[in-house]
């Protein structure tokens, strides 16, 4: 629920539900996801600073790491921090090299679109400057990002979800 949040650009409530989460279960072992998405929610709020601490959370608590890594180089890039913006996404192909938008298909179809261009924006730029040519993440830039019926579904289901279960409400 927390990334339905996140991704339609609410960044407050998405970090509030994500902070319930983290406090009923702190100990599951799934915890990078909620601090993956704490990341996804704080760099859809512009807020990257944040993201990136919770972006190093989920790199450290997850064995792959990769979707921690591109947070990481997204919200590093838009600090201004190009070495570490670079080392992220060196780590982010080191770990996933067929990394590529059927990924980020389902997540990306409920996401803003002004969010989803800049997140994948440094991602696709950092993929065609180092001669990757052809790989996946340079063809990201055929993804149609989010539009009008995609948005009213999310707002549907998240609707739906706080309907059905009281403690979700925002």
């Amino acid at each position: 629920y927390g990334q339905l949040l996140a991704m339609t650009g609410q960044m407050q409530p998405a970090v509030n539900e994500l902070e319930k989460a983290l406090q009923l279960s702190p100990y599951t072992p799934d915890r990078w996801v909620q601090e993956c998405v704490m990341a996804l929610a704080y760099f859809a709020g512009e807020a990257y600073e944040d993201a990136v601490k919770w972006g190093e959370l989920a790199a450290k608590s997850s064995r792959a790491g990769a979707m921690a890594h591109s947070v990481l180089a997204s919200s590093y890039h838009y600090l201004g921090e190009r070495e570490k913006a670079k080392s992220s996404h060196t780590r982010l192909m080191q770990l996933a090299p067929t990394f590529s938008n059927a990924r980020f298909g389902t997540m990306l179809a409920s996401t803003e679109p002004e969010i989803s261009r800049r997140y994948l924006g440094f991602l696709r730029r950092q993929s065609d400057v180092g001669g990757a040519g052809g790989h996946p993440i340079g063809e990201m830039r055929r993804i149609q990002f989010g539009g009008p019926a995609v948005r009213r579904q999310g707002t549907q289901i998240i609707r739906h979800v706080s309907a059905r279960h009281p403690l979700l409400k925002c």
